[in-house]
């Protein structure tokens, strides 16, 4: 008897994570990497620890080809899919789609959510709150755009650059508030994963941001999880990032809720797993930063938060979308959050390991990037740890992260510690 499974496109941003819960959801994934001649993507297709993984051959025939042979050979009866990561999201959606005519996303709406430039036109469409933006290409800069750019900058006086698709983590990313660093900007704009990616510029927004991450099967959206999250930076340096899951009982919540249903049938995401964030700005009104059409990432550990604080997470309302059941949610009654350290060094590191069993927030971490020595600047890229805590009383989890934060300061400064 074939074993019904899940095929997941690109599985770097959650794949463990996937795998382990579709597993104890009682079905098999097959892992298939769509972006093989990228150095990072064969890395992971060959050190994956997955019982079932396939390389693309770049080819749309050929892979159907492929997959359908190696399902018959490994008795795998695929039922649907979603994409792990949101680079190459185009092949992910044509592939699909083809497999799944029935019950994948539209070719048509495809660039409402992987285009950050079309997010917010679809909104402009609907008459709903949406940054305002411009976007241009490269290649076509001329004399007529950089007036358009100057304009606008001296409209807005602080403005955000970077691309419009196939960005994550804040790569190429920039806030400018004069036009010498636009400029420079536009002239080393690099081309890397996003090669063929148009220059998106849009108004900077200050205000609370927050996460969405959500479920959508044959039209119908769970939502599985909201925070808000706040980074601190210093002196060019990522300082950390907090993130802690909503109160279901939150206003907020219940705003954030009912906010992205409606968003998720503008940008017509009826299939897939999505990880959303939002703005909620001065003006009151929120506004769309940008949709991933993927599985939260953090290697699971925004879902392990989310399943502390829900008693569920995108996979468990996937599957009993899937199966047109109703969401089994195992209250778990705890605060969840999320405290991402940056720069830390081997000597840190070992100090936060020997921290870490006097906490009683703690849940697990993960390690990223650890340093031999002090660093003089860090970005989102350079994240060290990322720290789970869970407990029944906030004052609990606030104290131990003023603690950490203090200890584990990549200035040696914890004067703005208890800002977050």
């Amino acid at each position: 008897m074939k074993k019904s499974s899940i095929l997941i496109i690109n599985p770097l941003t959650s794949g463990e994570y996937c795998n382990q819960r579709l597993a104890e959801l009682g079905y098999a994934v097959l892992n298939f990497y769509a972006v093989d001649h990228h150095e990072e993507y064969a890395s992971a297709f060959n050190n994956d620890p997955f019982a079932y993984k396939l390389a693309s051959k770049n080819n749309i025939e050929v892979d159907i080809k492929n997959i359908e042979a190696f399902c018959e050979a490994n008795q795998l009866k695929l039922i649907t899919g979603f994409p792990g990561r949101e680079f190459n999201y185009e092949y992910s959606n044509l592939l699909l789609a083809t497999l799944f005519p029935e019950s994948s996303n539209r070719q048509a709406t495809m660039s409402f959510r992987c285009n950050k430039y079309h997010m917010q036109e679809a909104l402009k469409q609907c008459s709903l709150p949406f940054i305002d933006h411009v976007n241009f290409a490269k290649q076509n800069y001329d004399e007529s755009t950089q007036k358009m750019l100057t304009d606008f900058l001296e409209r807005h006086q602080k403005i955000i650059i970077k691309p419009e698709s196939d960005s994550a983590l804040n790569h190429g990313v920039k806030i400018v508030s004069d036009p010498e660093t636009m400029q420079e900007y536009i002239a080393n704009y690099q081309s890397g994963e996003y090669a063929n990616a148009n220059i998106l510029v849009e108004k900077y927004l200050s205000g609370q941001e927050y996460y969405i991450d959500a479920a959508s099967y044959a039209g119908k959206t769970i939502i599985c999880g909201i925070g808000y999250a706040d980074k601190q930076v210093s002196q060019d340096k990522m300082k950390s990032v907090y993130k802690q899951a909503l109160s279901i009982n939150d206003p907020m919540y219940t705003r954030l809720a009912n906010y992205t249903q409606g968003l998720i049938k503008i940008v017509d995401m009826r299939y897939g797993l999505s990880h959303i964030e939002v703005i909620h700005a001065a003006d009151d009104n929120i506004y769309l930063l940008e949709i991933n059409p993927r599985v939260s990432g953090g290697n699971g550990i925004i879902n392990r938060m989310n399943y502390l604080a829900y008693g569920y997470d995108q996979l468990d309302a996937f599957i009993a979308l899937l199966e047109n059941k109703i969401l089994e949610k195992k209250t778990q009654n705890k605060i969840a959050s999320i405290l991402v350290l940056y720069g830390l060094t081997q000597i840190e590191y070992q100090q936060f390991l020997e921290v870490i069993p006097n906490l009683q927030s703690y849940v697990e971490h993960q390690v990223y990037k650890i340093f031999e020595e002090k660093i003089v600047y860090n970005s989102l890229q350079d994240a060290s740890i990322m720290l789970l805590q869970a407990h029944t009383d906030l004052e609990v989890i606030s104290q131990e992260r003023v603690m950490l934060l203090a200890q584990f300061d990549p200035l040696g400064d914890a004067n703005n510690a208890n800002n977050l």
